[in-house]
């Protein structure tokens, strides 16, 4: 158990303001003494957040063709932050109340926001199966120590190299270490990660090993040891409220979409609810399907707000005793009910809206385009590559270093400017 003293010596540090390379000086910010508020800026106007508007949630169904009201990953993202802002109030006025001794741990209402705002950015085009696809392609180029290609490593690498922050020196947006952290979903290189299957392993890519490094500095040896142990699956505590923040978002808002797009009917939540026992747990259910359901739009959105706050309003925290960085030891679950509710709508929307011919259709089609212009942009990448790239590509040392430059470029790109791109190979 960690124990009030050693998290008031940890707070009185400052280990997790730091940042990798020298502060930008006053003058050239407005938020300098902020440190949060500063990322937060460095975030918000990153190319990559930008880019986050065009790329939807959902292929083939939420995308320019259906219509003005789909999510993107730009919509989702702010969602997520503010979902995880709802959560973090519920654990201040929580601690407050019992006088906890984890309140002191809490992230900053910004701080979280930041990285629930970032969590989404190394995503391709075209979503998972993007992924896939870039995954397969730079392991098929059989070049040695190149690796493949993970989204949330992807995160990592735009945060930490690629976006053009406001210092000299290659750091990324050069945001704090806390924060960092907290976007590092699965400490383990993608060269030691288990690989299985067709899809790519949950890792940060290997080009981000000295970062990674620099990010866990502050842990005790045994820490560090520990923490990286367990095949990618553990998380900061910042990560981990991130997370069930972004599984709450993907369960209720996806479910909306599905429901007002008329791809997910009453019928098929009763059906499943009928073989989830443990709904018992959420009696309310029924009530809130009546309201989810309804024909009118009002009563629609008080369904989706009543299932968003039993998800916010259903979170635990305890301290595991493995740790000795109150950082680490610190962790955050769903109560059993939110996580009946929560395991309940993930499944019915991957059930109904994504693991669906409309889905799967339209996906396989752009990934055989997003895969003939990988091909012809490691062919041939001054034809493809943007000015930015170009100077990253004459500066590469080797094949592996090369590879990777045109793959953060076709990954970074939106779904509509790939199709595009796609549409001149001829």
């Amino acid at each position: 158990m960690i124990q009030r003293q050693a998290v008031q010596r940890w707070v009185d540090g400052d280990s997790w303001t730091a940042r990798r390379g020298p502060q930008t000086p006053a003058e050239h910010s407005l938020t300098s003494q902020d440190p949060d508020g500063e990322d937060h800026a460095r975030v918000i106007h990153s190319y990559a957040f930008r880019r986050l508007q065009g790329k939807t949630q959902v292929l083939g169904i939420f995308g320019a063709e259906s219509g003005d009201f789909y999510r993107t990953r730009l919509t989702h993202s702010l969602e997520v932050a503010e979902l995880g802002r709802a959560m973090l109030g519920q654990l201040q006025r929580r601690a407050a109340v019992q006088s906890a001794d984890w309140a002191a741990v809490l992230p900053s209402r910004t701080l979280l926001a930041n990285i629930c705002l970032a969590h989404d950015l190394g995503h391709p085009p075209f979503g998972h199966a993007g992924e896939r696809t870039l995954d397969a392609a730079m392991r098929g180029l059989g070049v040695p120590d190149l690796g493949g290609f993970e989204a949330n490593g992807q995160t990592l690498r735009l945060l930490s190299h690629l976006e053009i922050g406001p210092e000299q020196g290659d750091y990324g947006l050069n945001l704090t270490r806390r924060a960092l952290l907290g976007v590092l979903k699965y400490p383990v290189a993608y060269s030691a990660a288990v690989h299985s299957g067709a899809r790519p392993p949950k890792c940060y890519l290997d080009t981000e090993q000295k970062v990674v490094d620099w990010i866990l500095t502050p842990l005790s040896e045994s820490g560090r040891a520990a923490f990286t142990a367990l095949g990618g699956r553990e998380r900061s505590f910042d990560c981990r409220l991130m997370e069930l923040a972004d599984d709450a978002a993907y369960g209720v808002y996806d479910l909306e979409d599905g429901v007002n797009l008329h791809l997910l009917e009453r019928g098929a939540w009763d059906a499943l609810a009928a073989h989830m026992p443990e709904l018992s747990q959420v009696p309310q259910l029924p009530s809130w399907a009546n309201l989810v359901f309804s024909a009118d739009e009002a009563e629609r959105k008080r369904g989706v707000a009543a299932l968003s706050r039993a998800l916010v309003t259903g979170i635990d925290v305890k301290w595991q005793g493995r740790f000795d960085e109150p950082l680490l030891d610190l962790w955050a679950a769903f109560t059993p009910a939110a996580a009946a509710l929560q395991h309940f709508l993930t499944r019915l929307v991957w059930e109904q809206v994504i693991d669906t011919p409309q889905v799967r259709g339209p996906e396989a089609g752009a990934c055989q385009q997003l895969l003939a212009l990988f091909e012809a942009a490691q062919a041939e990448p001054l034809r493809w590559l943007g000015a930015e790239s170009r100077r990253r590509l004459a500066g590469a040392e080797g094949a592996a270093e090369r590879a990777r430059v045109v793959c953060d470029y076709v990954a970074g790109m939106t779904d509509l400017f790939a199709l595009r791109q796609a549409g001149r190979l001829g």
